[in-house]
């Protein structure tokens, strides 16, 4: 049985900056956290300390209940590239006081066209992760992000909330700066639309041609790719499904640059590198630890969780283009929806879920009267109804669980029950 061994050391160093109606809020924070980490195949046992010579005491206890774990329990580790060296991937030095002035500037425009609450919280973070082997071997990647959330109100007591979330490597101060106005520019525009939304009439309730934006159809495809995780109960026989239609190819791309979650090796240490999952519609791989890529006879490098037993999961999820015109989808639905932004998404049994925040309704092949819907449901067969996809595409982030993630998708129409 294959016995593996190693040392975590994971240092965060996070400044946050708020703004919330008129108050303006600096804060910083520092941690480490140091971990060993033993594998017996793949039952792990893992133990971790903010306090270095805690986590020494700890570390003969963790190996003794290693040594007590019944092999015939365990199952075996699949072969592995881990990968050695290091990377630094942005930038950590940003001017604090121009963000601060950036996003004041931001929310005193954002009150004069119409938005009596604005709150902004802008994240710089550096983080640096380091995995130590026996072996002697080491992966070091050293990360500097920027994260921002913008929600709009017209007033404290209203029901309309327009928000925005996005998220990028920090490659420059311009970077950051760009990524703050966008930000806002969005929940702008957003919320001026959703002042004017009101309930569809009947005749749309029920199933329905429905145009996703790109920001919907991202929604719609990551909780998608849960089903490709093997640990979801439920979905373990998922391989050789035909999930979608024939013109979508799904990959994972960790090396994508333009995204936050680029990232050089998993949470394992082994390499990243391209991962097709679904191809003409069908699945053909998972997202894989160490763990799963044996039993299901593939390769590693998707796993998540460095203080739990690693999860599979995607880092940039990337959906193949098409070759329709964003307007050309409009132009060639003659009755339906048109979904913008949305609240939450969730996977249920059976089907997906999603909260329009802002969709309209679309009628002889033009964007009609904002509409604001209850929800929309997509069984999973009707995935295989998607007969339009855009050939542009965009970049939208999320938080799965405490993990960055990002989907790179372009729009799509196809049918829901909308409600």
């Amino acid at each position: 049985m294959t016995i593996y061994r190693d040392r975590v050391v994971l240092t965060e160093d996070i400044t946050e900056i708020a703004y919330r109606s008129g108050s303006v809020e600096v804060n910083r924070s520092s941690d480490t956290i140091y971990a060993y980490r033993v594998a017996r195949g793949d039952c792990w046992v893992i133990t971790s300390s903010n306090n270095r010579k805690e986590l020494d005491q700890l570390k003969n206890k963790l190996e003794k209940i290693a040594s007590s774990l019944e092999p015939e329990s365990c199952g075996e580790l699949a072969e592995a590239e881990l990968y050695e060296g290091r990377n630094t991937v942005g930038k950590p030095s940003v001017p604090l006081e121009q963000i601060e002035g950036l996003v004041v500037e931001q929310c005193t425009s954002a009150r004069q066209r119409g938005a009596s609450f604005c709150e902004a919280i802008v994240v710089l973070g550096g983080v640096k992760k380091l995995i130590e082997r026996d072996d002697g071997s080491s992966a070091l990647e050293e990360r500097y992000y920027a994260t921002i959330e913008v929600a709009l109100s017209p007033s404290l007591h209203s029901a309309i909330l327009a928000s925005s979330l996005k998220a990028s490597i920090a490659w420059s101060d311009k970077t950051v700066y760009d990524l703050v106005e966008k930000t806002f520019q969005e929940a702008l525009s957003r919320l001026r639309y959703e002042q004017k939304a009101k309930r569809p009439s009947i005749y749309l309730i029920g199933r329905t041609k429905t145009v996703l934006s790109y920001e919907a159809s991202a929604a719609v495809f990551h909780e998608l790719s849960h089903l490709l995780s093997p640990s979801v109960p439920g979905y373990q026989n998922i391989l050789g499904v035909k999930l979608c239609s024939d013109s979508i190819d799904i990959y994972d791309d960790p090396l994508e640059y333009r995204s936050p979650t680029l990232r050089f090796f998993d949470d394992e240490g082994v390499y990243s590198s391209k991962r097709t999952l679904i191809e003409s519609g069908r699945v053909i791989d998972l997202h894989h630890t160490r763990s799963t890529a044996r039993i299901y006879e593939s390769r590693p490098g998707s796993a998540y969780g460095l203080f739990h037993k690693p999860v599979g999961f995607h880092t940039t999820l990337v959906v193949s283009a098409g070759d329709w015109r964003k307007e050309e989808i409009i132009e060639e639905t003659r009755q339906g929806v048109y979904v913008e932004s949305i609240a939450a998404a969730m996977l249920e049994k059976g089907y997906i879920r999603v909260i329009p925040s802002l969709a309209y309704r679309i009628e002889r092949g033009e964007l009609r009267e904002p509409i604001r819907l209850r929800e929309l449901k997509i069984p999973l067969n009707l995935l295989r109804s998607i007969d339009a996809v855009t050939r542009s595409r965009k970049l939208r982030v999320s938080y799965e669980k405490k993990w960055l993630v990002a989907e790179n998708t372009p729009m799509i129409r196809l049918e829901a029950h909308i409600f």
